[in-house]
C-alpha cells in the first residue's frame, strides 16, 4: 500500500505568511528543545528585541496589565454557568452570561458589545439569533477541524444540513 503523501500548511489569523513561518519555526524548535511547547518559552523567546514575533506582543507593563486584567475579567464572566431545568429535563450546565453585539432595534438596550445573561439574551430574537449564527459557527469549525475523520461521518452530515 503507497504511504500517504501529507501536506502540511500553516495558517494563524492574526499573523502574515512570514510572520506565521517565524511563529511555526519558534514552535518547532521550542517543542524539538523541550519536548513540550509553553507559553512561557514563546514569550521568552519573543521578548528578544530581534524576534520576528517581538511586535506581537504587548510589552509596556502599564497597558500589558490592564489588557491581561480585561482578559481576566472576561474569564470570570464566561466562568459562571447555570442549569436550566424544566419539568422533564435537566441540562447541562452552560454559560450564564453571552458575548452579544447591540443591535439598531435592541430589545435589551445593551449600549455597546458586551455581556448579558442568557436566558435575556435567548428571549430576544436578535440576540437570540447572534446566539444561534456562533453555535452554527463553532460547529463548521469543529467540522473543519475533524470532518477527515470517517468516525465522524454522520455527525459531519447533519452540521452539513443545519441552517441557522
Amino acid at each position: 500500500m503507497p504511504e500517504k503523501q501529507i501536506e502540511v500548511s500553516y495558517s494563524s489569523a492574526p499573523l502574515n505568511k512570514k510572520k506565521t513561518s517565524a511563529l511555526v519555526a519558534t514552535l518547532e524548535a521550542l517543542y524539538t528543545k523541550n519536548k513540550v511547547i509553553r507559553a512561557a518559552d514563546l514569550l521568552a523567546e519573543a521578548s528578544k528585541g530581534s524576534h520576528p514575533l517581538h511586535g506581537e506582543f504587548e510589552w509596556d507593563d502599564k497597558k500589558a496589565g490592564k489588557l491581561f486584567r480585561l482578559n481576566q475579567a472576561r474569564q470570570l464572566i464566561a466562568s459562571v454557568r447555570i442549569r436550566i431545568m424544566d419539568e422533564n429535563t435537566t441540562f447541562e450546565p452552560v454559560r450564564a452570561f453571552v458575548n452579544l453585539r447591540p443591535e439598531a432595534d435592541d430589545a435589551l438596550g445593551l449600549p455597546e458589545r458586551g455581556y448579558a445573561p442568557i436566558l435575556n439574551a435567548m428571549s430576544s430574537t436578535n440576540h437570540r439569533q447572534q446566539i444561534l449564527a456562533y453555535a452554527h459557527q463553532q460547529l463548521l469549525a469543529w467540522k473543519k477541524r475533524f470532518g477527515n475523520l470517517k468516525e465522524f461521518a454522520q455527525i459531519i452530515s447533519v452540521i452539513e444540513q443545519t441552517k441557522v
